[in-house]
């Protein structure tokens, strides 16, 4: 019954994230479609006709992941890759896929921790590390049973935390990457934060950190003797930027734009 109640619940989710479309949309619903399946799957052996559905759920999830954070897909072949190992490993070696799976399931909450400083809304940032977060900790649980031979107490485990994960999202909105529109003025921030603001673009427009392939928001908020805090609102809400890394890339695109459309600049390196 609650494996049952789960997918449900999973296909609602899925269907209200559709309509939101955020960035990775596709990626984020294909996640929860997985999860559905492999819900039905333990439901019912009436189902199993969909069991190779359910062997590519860990990789689903592990896509959906990435897609939450606005992180950039993998190449198309290793998701090829992977599947393929998923679908042959789940038909000749069950216990290997156990360790695909659970190294899939793994990558979500330690990209949570390691990519949570990059994210620069802090209200965004929690709120993923709860869904996200706490969604790969049930895969990496029902996985790790699964390897002990106690799947099926491990399934009504994870379809009730799953149940709680959509019942605590249902009505809020999945929060989305703001599009960035730097503005001469910004809104919001007070006469010492544009200042502050001012002295960044100097230090990104006159020495060209950007270039700095080793450059964290730590190290440039360490160039500007600014809290962290305090720099990721400039970048924030001065600049439009959810991300540091497309803060970052933003800067390095127009650096190339602005080399390529420079005929004097024929020959020199871009980055």
């Amino acid at each position: 019954m609650m494996a049952t109640a789960a997918a449900a619940a999973l296909l609602m989710t899925a269907a209200a994230v559709w309509r939101q479309r955020p960035p990775g949309a596709g990626r984020l619903c294909t996640g929860m479609l997985a999860g559905a399946v492999y819900f039905v799957v333990v439901s019912d052996t009436r189902f199993d006709v969909l069991r190779p559905l359910a062997w590519l759920g860990p990789l689903a999830f592990n896509r959906a992941v990435h897609a939450g954070f606005g992180d950039p897909s993998r190449p198309v072949w290793q998701d090829i890759a992977l599947a393929l190992a998923s679908a042959l490993l789940g038909v000749w070696l069950p216990r290997g896929f156990d360790l695909l799976a659970l190294g899939l399931f793994a990558e979500a909450p330690l990209r949570v921790y390691r990519d949570a400083a990059g994210d620069l809304d802090s209200r965004r940032r929690l709120r993923r590390f709860w869904f996200l977060g706490l969604g790969g900790a049930v895969g990496l649980v029902v996985s790790l049973a699964a390897m002990v031979g106690s799947g099926a107490a491990a399934a009504q485990l994870a379809g009730a935390a799953t149940l709680l994960l959509c019942l605590a999202a249902a009505g809020r909105p999945w929060p989305t990457e703001p599009v960035a529109v730097p503005a001469a003025e910004p809104a919001g921030l007070d006469t010492q934060e544009r200042q502050q603001l001012a002295r960044l673009r100097a230090l990104m427009a006159d020495q060209q950190v950007y270039r700095d392939p080793q450059l964290t928001l730590s190290r440039l908020a360490q160039r500007l003797d600014l809290p962290e805090h305090r720099l990721r609102r400039l970048i924030h809400d001065g600049e439009g930027h959810g991300h540091f890394s497309s803060y970052l890339n933003a800067w390095r695109i127009a650096a190339v734009k602005a080399a390529l459309g420079d005929p004097a600049r024929d020959g020199d390196t871009v980055l």
